[in-house]
């Protein structure tokens, strides 16, 4: 009678979705549903078909792995959270452009996501313009004399000769030059942390078709710094 008893019980529980690992970092886990997700999303917010070949895959990963250094980076230091403000502008902003509350609502399911999902992930893009901000912005400088490099460079000597005339005059495109040299070198001191920060992590690619190339072959699974 107890064997039939449970029997019964086991066959009407609703059945249970099992996440699997895909990759870890340190101590924190990413799922296979974690990548899927940041495929979707990413495809919802470039307005595109959500692509789940393995290159895909690997790409939103190594995304993942990336926000998690970040989060740990974050943890150390006092980065302020995005104010709700912040993020409810965003929101309504995306929103806007896809049309208003029920198109997007349509697009969200037509993506298989939630508004949470998407806030939540507005939040983190914001959350991550701040930390770069914050982190790696106060130690770029760029000099006049950078500005005027760039200039002769990449505006002047694309007017040469009996043309020169026709190109924008530095005191009008000085401004630009500056911001576009600080945000290269931001991007650069950016990427060199991550490369920094990876090679002291500690990095376990479970579903080994995430990892390509000798450096990852070497730890796959092992659980050794890399």
């Amino acid at each position: 009678m107890r064997f039939l008893l449970a029997l019964v019980l086991v066959t009407t529980l609703p059945a249970v979705m099992i996440d699997s690992i895909a990759v870890s970092v340190g101590t924190e886990a990413i799922t296979e549903s974690q990548i899927d997700q940041d495929i979707r999303l990413a495809a919802f917010t470039n307005g595109s078909q959500p692509d789940f070949s393995i290159e895909s895959r690997r790409k939103a990963a190594d995304q993942l792995i990336q926000q998690a250094l970040i989060r740990r980076e974050m943890s150390f230091g006092a980065y302020p959270p995005v104010p709700p403000g912040e993020i409810d502008a965003a929101f309504a902003s995306m929103e806007k452009s896809r049309g208003g509350d029920g198109a997007l609502d349509v697009l969200l399911k037509q993506y298989r996501l939630t508004v949470k999902e998407l806030r939540d992930y507005i939040a983190w893009q914001l959350q991550l313009l701040n930390f770069i901000d914050l982190r790696f912005r106060p130690a770029v400088q760029v000099t006049e004399e950078d500005v005027e490099k760039y200039y002769r460079e990449n505006l002047a000597a694309t007017h040469p000769g009996a043309v020169a005339a026709k190109a924008p005059p530095l005191t009008d495109v000085r401004d630009q030059i500056q911001q576009k040299l600080t945000g290269e070198r931001v991007d650069q001191q950016l990427d060199q942390w991550i490369a920094r920060s990876r090679s002291r992590a500690i990095i376990r690619y479970i579903d080994r078709s995430l990892g390509t190339g000798a450096n990852v072959e070497a730890h796959l699974d092992t659980g050794q710094p890399h």
